[in-house]
């Protein structure tokens, strides 16, 4: 017999056992039965907290706090999906705009009729990255600029303080037609983009999409620069091994389709030429030199300055401190290293490398070096 046989058997003999006892016996009530208890009602769940953004206190602060937030809400979350922050209105809520601007912002958005350009950004697509340059004003207002990632681009922001934070109050894109931009305008607009740049733009390699701003000819004359360089090096544009806070540009000097413009920056007695050449309708950095002038009539000077040239587009390379000129070829560059650390390389204490045309699909590049002593003084002979 099956356990299932032998179960509905008992059950069978029980039932007919319970039936007989029950017609003998006094019928009794089955004590009740025991229900489950309830359960407790649950605690109510607190809402997540979520960090409100808060106002800024100084105007880089609410440029910065502004372009973070704006470009990390630009980002693919992590099913790769993009947010618009236009078309969301994400940014209407702010901390860190005025109730103006915002008002401004959407009029701008909801008059185009396809296309446009974002009002934020000042373009059409979404830089990598960015940086606030100085903010200069008074204790109610301030404006400076942010740049960005593109190649030269930056705008222009108004910051003002309300009750408790600082606001940006107005965005101008402050980019130029580049045809009417004078061969000053050029070098001002690139250098200062160049030092706030936000990373490193010769490991990213930036300024190859600088034809804007570079002939073809300087920016490969660049990237062979630093292709060259084993360890170390310098910034051949900048001719420095670090980079100045700021930069100031003198009034240009053109003659025909050439000028050149002379720049300081804020490291001390630091001062270079940049060349420029009309290439079409703009003027494009062709060359920087440091000291460097451009020679006379027939590349020539009399012995009376110690200038030895022997044609037509030479330059002269000075070094007053040392006593020494050297020319060169007018399409040839003069790039002076700003040494870091002059100590560390003694007798080294200055370097210039003229960078010449290709010869042979290669640059050729020629250094001067200038020492103190001897190089037996530094390694000596073991």
């Amino acid at each position: 017999m099956s356990v299932t046989e032998r179960r509905w058997k008992r059950a069978l003999l029980v039932g007919l056992a319970a039936v007989t006892m029950a017609a003998c016996a006094p019928k009794l009530t089955p004590p009740p039965e025991e229900q489950p208890a309830a359960e407790a009602p649950a605690a109510p769940t607190e809402a997540p907290v979520v960090e409100a953004r808060t106002g800024a206190t100084t105007p880089e602060e609410a440029a910065r706090g502004f372009y973070d937030w704006y470009l990390e809400y630009t980002r693919p979350d992590a099913g790769g999906a993009f947010k618009n922050p236009l078309v969301d209105e994400a940014y209407a809520d702010s901390p860190y705009l005025t109730a103006a601007l915002v008002e401004r912002v959407r009029d701008i958005v909801a008059s185009f009729d396809k296309g446009g350009y974002d009002p934020f950004l000042c373009a059409q697509d979404v830089p990598t990255a960015f940086t606030v340059g100085r903010m200069e004003g008074d204790e109610v207002a301030a404006r400076g600029r942010v740049y960005t990632s593109f190649v030269g681009h930056y705008l222009d922001v108004s910051v003002a303080k309300g009750d408790a934070s600082w606001q940006l109050d107005a965005i101008t894109c402050a980019n130029p037609d580049p045809a009417a931009r004078s061969p000053d305008n050029v070098v001002a607009d690139f250098y200062r983009w160049y030092v706030h740049y936000p990373g490193n733009p010769l490991v990213d390699q930036a300024y190859w999409g600088a034809g804007l701003f570079l002939t073809q000819g300087f920016i490969e004359r660049v990237a062979d620069t630093v292709a060259s360089f084993d360890q170390g090096g310098y910034d051949p544009i900048l001719l420095a091994q670090d980079v100045p806070e700021t930069i100031s540009t003198e009034p240009a000097v053109i003659e025909g389709d050439t000028a050149t413009v002379a720049v300081s920056t804020s490291f001390e007695g630091h001062t270079f030429v940049v060349r420029l050449v009309k290439d079409g309708a703009l003027w494009k950095i062709n060359g920087v030199a440091h000291d460097a002038e451009p020679v006379g009539e027939k590349g020539a000077q009399d012995a009376a300055t110690g200038a030895v040239s022997d044609g037509d587009d030479w330059q002269v390379h000075r070094l007053e401190r040392f006593g020494v000129q050297v020319a060169y070829p007018g399409d040839w560059a003069a790039m002076e290293a700003r040494l870091q650390d002059p100590g560390s390389v003694r007798p080294i204490i200055h370097v210039t490398t003229f960078g010449a045309k290709e010869i042979e699909g290669r640059q050729m590049l020629v250094s001067l070096e200038m020492s103190e002593g001897t190089l037996v003084d530094r390694w000596p002979r073991r």
